[in-house]
């Protein structure tokens, strides 16, 4: 279980600070429906199997994915 406060707080030092963004590694299409199918990489890169839990974490007008369950602190 991860802590969201602390991954979004890495996550802003990666994309404000020295590393720089990042790279696509997949992309996705909607269906009509509203469902999309995440990439093989994508899956792989989170460790995801059958049945697991993403969580979309939403800060400063960027979409994450991450691996559930997630810890939230207030």
């Amino acid at each position: 279980m991860i802590n969201i406060l602390a991954f979004i707080s890495r996550k802003r030092r990666l994309i404000n600070g020295k590393m720089g963004g990042g790279k696509i590694i997949g992309i996705a299409k909607l269906s009509r429906r509203g469902l999309m199918v995440l990439p093989k990489e994508v899956r792989e890169a989170l460790g995801l199997k059958d049945g697991d839990q993403v969580v979309f974490v939403e800060d400063n007008k960027r979409i994450y994915i991450v691996k559930g369950p997630i810890e939230v602190k207030v």
